[in-house]
């Protein structure tokens, strides 16, 4: 949940509903074929551009401006030696967890920090930005059959409130929470797209200078991160949509030794440069935008604590926090909804806007703060919905807490939603002292010393598998003298 967001809810735009389309073939210089244009690339531009500001709100970046610069330079290197030197492309790294990457119509491409963590070189990054512009400049989006996103692509949470409330109003009763909406982008491409778009990609490496085996390590680097992940909860991947990774790495492994590499000087000159611009990032969750304790919820930066109810499955999103029952017939979800200090006027602006018929509110007094309790019934598409509102002033903004059921199960899932209301209230000091965050830092290693032993000298806290993968070592691997090595450190805030 992130501090300053004031949303009732977002929606992805709906990408390719009724495009207006401009007949005919054309030769496209990226890739040389004859290709079905579907748009044309002032449409397609205007597209992409609103789907990259959706990606700003419900993603963002990440907060370090030299980063954020390096990955732009490269970026735009790329660009110079492509096809089309002119074409707009922007770059940038996504608050985002997982390894991924990937593109938008108009040129706007993005890679997560994620990816950043276990890539262990310039030539393995420029790789996969080729890859993306390669997307780009082939127009696979244009090319694509009118595949339409679902207006309100509601995942997580928002998910099972639409099964409660409707669709189009779930997004506007409970907030976007858990895995983003935007995660729709990011496996749209066929199997033969992916293919052209790693050989244009690799193209565009060794055109720029950088080695096209890149790719492959980076791929084999990718593979055993996914299957150690692969016991989690599924993600999106940049694998979705892709070749199977062993014909991708073969396939890739055989194009770079065809390819000649132009003569270039690196943006950072050496392996210790490139890890260099890594050091700091934040692995894993954001814990600046709040951490569980269990079933309780801390927020560092808005200073308070929520609980919520035993043994209800947790989840924290860009604009809200909450929990589903076990049998998934109720959702409870706190996000900021306004500025301000009086919960009974906000309470009565949110009723009137979405159609609340009120049973029962009143004002009432959690953890000593100001609150407006709302009982009544949402007037939905499908149907009435009974819910709880609970609006609370803390810090001069107006949360709001929101408890929706299945009518059969209501009134008994009312006392969690009570609960877990009375429970918000200010975060301690020494609540706040024990969130810590998880970095990436770096290290040299003395020589003979396997990575596990470099792990337990440095403190770090991801598995002997986890810095293995991170590092494109394998676990035992005795290191030599001064070799800088990545691993995860967990910091107070």
């Amino acid at each position: 949940m992130r501090a300053g967001l004031f949303f009732c809810g977002l929606r992805l735009f709906v990408a390719a509903l009724a495009l207006p389309l401009a007949a005919g073939c054309a030769i496209n210089p990226a890739t040389g074929k004859p290709q079905l244009v579907l748009m044309s690339e002032t449409h397609e531009a205007e597209l992409g551009r609103k789907a990259a500001d959706q990606v700003i709100q419900e993603m963002g970046f990440v907060d370090d401006p030299a980063l954020a610069q390096y990955v732009e330079a490269l970026g735009q290197r790329l660009v110079r030696v492509s096809v089309r030197p002119d074409q707009h492309f922007e770059f940038h790294v996504v608050d985002m967890q997982e390894p991924n990457a990937f593109a938008l119509p108009g040129g706007y491409v993005y890679v997560s920090r994620g990816l950043l963590a276990i890539a262990n070189s310039e030539d393995e990054v420029a790789n996969v930005l080729g890859h993306e512009i390669g997307h780009v400049l082939a127009r696979h989006a244009a090319q694509r059959e009118t595949r339409a996103l679902p207006g309100s692509l509601l995942t997580g949470l928002t998910a099972l409130a639409a099964g409660i409330v409707g669709g189009s109003q779930a997004a506007a009763l409970v907030g976007s929470i858990g895995q983003t909406a935007t995660s729709g982008l990011l496996a749209a491409y066929s199997r033969d797209q992916e293919r052209e778009a790693d050989k244009l990609g690799q193209e565009l490496a060794a055109r720029a200078g950088y080695s096209p085996a890149g790719m492959t390590a980076f791929l084999a680097t990718l593979e055993r991160e996914t299957s150690l992940e692969a016991k989690g909860p599924r993600r999106p991947s940049f694998f979705d949509s892709h070749p199977s990774t062993p014909e991708r790495v073969s396939t890739t492994e055989t194009f770079a030794r065809a390819l000649a590499v132009s003569p270039g000087t690196p943006l950072a000159p050496t392996r210790a440069a490139f890890l260099e611009k890594l050091d700091g990032l934040v692995l894993g969750a954001d814990a600046r935008q709040g951490v569980f304790e269990e079933g309780t919820f801390l927020h560092p930066e808005l200073a308070f604590h929520i609980r919520f109810p035993q043994d209800w499955k947790t989840t924290n999103g860009r604009t809200a926090v909450g929990a589903i029952s076990p049998s998934q017939d109720a959702v409870v979800a706190l996000e900021s909804q306004a500025r301000g200090s009086d919960p009974r006027a906000v309470a009565e602006s949110f009723v009137a806007a979405q159609r609340i018929r009120v049973s029962r509110a009143g004002a009432v007094s959690i953890s000593g703060l100001e609150a407006f309790r709302v009982l009544g019934v949402a007037q939905t598409e499908s149907g009435d919905v009974p819910l709880m509102l609970v609006f609370i002033a803390y810090r001069d903004v107006i949360y709001r807490v929101t408890g929706l059921a299945r009518s059969s199960v209501f009134q008994e899932r009312a006392a969690d939603f009570e609960k877990t209301a009375e429970s918000f209230g200010a975060l301690s000091s020494a609540e706040r002292a024990r969130i810590v965050q998880r970095r990436l830092r770096l290290a040299k290693a003395l020589a003979g010393e396997t990575i596990e032993q470099l792990g337990a000298r440095v403190r770090n806290v991801w598995s002997s598998e986890q810095i293995a993968i991170a590092n494109a070592l394998e676990p035992g691997t005795r290191l030599e003298a001064g070799r800088l090595v990545k691993f995860a450190r967990e910091e107070p805030l």
